[in-house]
């Protein structure tokens, strides 16, 4: 599952929670929770838009690097022997 290490990371660096950015992407709060998790994918207009509004000094690749979690990355390493 995609992680969002950096924007999460962000995130809590500066204290924006998800109500406030899921409010600049006008959707529902769940809606961003999904996409943070992984669950829908974020839009390019989406990854632009919260950077553009609450991150302007970071690359939008850098921002929103795929990480995996733990189990997933222990997966796909066990399936390259």
């Amino acid at each position: 599952m995609v992680t969002y290490a950096n924007l999460r990371a962000e995130m809590a660096r500066t204290g924006l929670d998800n109500h406030k950015i899921a409010e600049t992407l006008q959707i529902a709060e769940r809606s961003f929770r999904n996409k943070l998790n992984g669950l829908s994918a974020f839009t390019l207009p989406e990854a632009k838009a919260i950077r553009d509004v609450h991150f302007p000094n970071f690359a939008i690749e850098d921002l929103f690097k795929n990480t995996h979690s733990a189990a997933q990355h222990a997966t796909q390493q066990a399936h390259l022997f």
